[in-house]
């Protein structure tokens, strides 16, 4: 009868766990829309990072060429960097070689950002008009101003012009632990990549992840023990990725299919405590940061 008992028990709390499932609940009180004055009028967001040394946000646009960092909480901007300010000091009459699509940024945690001009493959061939670039940002302490400190041409180079040399599309990036990670939408394989030696460790062999299928990867954002992995093709087809970052085994995903305008797609993503950012890319709608939280549901 005890044994009966306990079985009973054990299986009522199987049945439990079984019908636990988590979504993502918006907070539209938190949400900031990126329009004037805020970040310039930016109106795509094609890349967000989360900088926990001053609690900001950053968003990159190659649309109106700005990175943009704002307060979480307030919605204050706190630095708008113009794309004339980080390309400028490094273009050496290349005639505009390495100034092209500002798509990718991250941050250290502190006060490193680093920041990837993407190229726009389906018009940079014959000739090569394009070269991607990563480039870093520092400042000197929490709550003072990034400014561009250095670059390197990226390599393996992100054309398919020669056909003999390795593609690359650089599409995601985010720093975990001091070390850079860079997706290839292309491919759906995310590499760690060695800013100091220049070069794509593990390219074009053992990729860490690989996700294959659609909607492509558009950004990557890590907390400290998840890796999330933003996927966005359109308004109706788009989902979120939550990774376990020790054993890279997928956890969870959420469909962010039709929570935004048809118009629109999801650009980027940042983490911050248990508050998940989305940002918008489309410069049809007026863009803004939507605030998430994920939330237990029984079914």
């Amino acid at each position: 009868m005890k044994n009966d008992f306990l079985l009973g028990v054990l299986a009522a709390l199987v049945f439990s766990i079984s019908t636990q499932a988590q979504v993502l609940k918006e907070n539209p009180n938190r949400s900031f829309d990126l329009g004037v004055p805020l970040c310039a009028s930016s109106d795509r967001g094609e890349a967000l990072t989360y900088v926990p040394a001053d609690d900001s946000l950053w968003v990159a646009n190659d649309s109106t060429g700005t990175l943009c960092g704002i307060d979480r909480f307030t919605a204050e901007e706190l630095q708008l960097v113009k794309r004339t300010d980080v390309f400028q000091p490094f273009q050496n009459d290349d005639g505009g070689l390495r100034s092209d699509e500002l798509e990718l940024i991250a941050s250290d945690g502190g006060n490193t950002l680093y920041m990837i001009n993407n190229v726009n493959i389906s018009s940079e061939c014959n000739p090569k008009t394009d070269i991607a670039v990563i480039y870093k940002l520092t400042r000197p302490a929490p709550f003072g101003e990034f400014s561009i400190a250095e670059s390197h041409d990226l390599n393996p180079g992100a054309h398919e012009c020669d056909l003999a040399e390795p593609v690359f599309h650089y599409k995601a990036m985010v720093v975990i632990d001091g070390s850079i990670y860079i997706a290839d939408d292309a491919t759906g394989e995310i590499h760690l990549y060695d800013y100091y030696q220049q070069e794509m460790t593990t390219f074009p062999d053992s990729p860490l992840l690989t996700i294959t299928g659609n909607p492509k990867i558009v950004d990557l954002a890590y907390d400290g023990n998840f890796l999330w992995v933003l996927r966005s093709q359109s308004a109706s087809n788009s989902r979120l990725d939550k990774y376990d970052w020790k054993t890279l085994q997928l956890l969870t995903h959420y469909d962010l299919s039709n929570l935004i305008s048809v118009f629109a797609r999801w650009g980027g993503i940042a983490v911050a405590g248990r508050e998940i950012y989305l940002v918008t890319n489309d410069s049809n709608v007026d863009n803004k940061i939507h605030v998430f939280t994920e939330q237990q549901i029984t079914e």
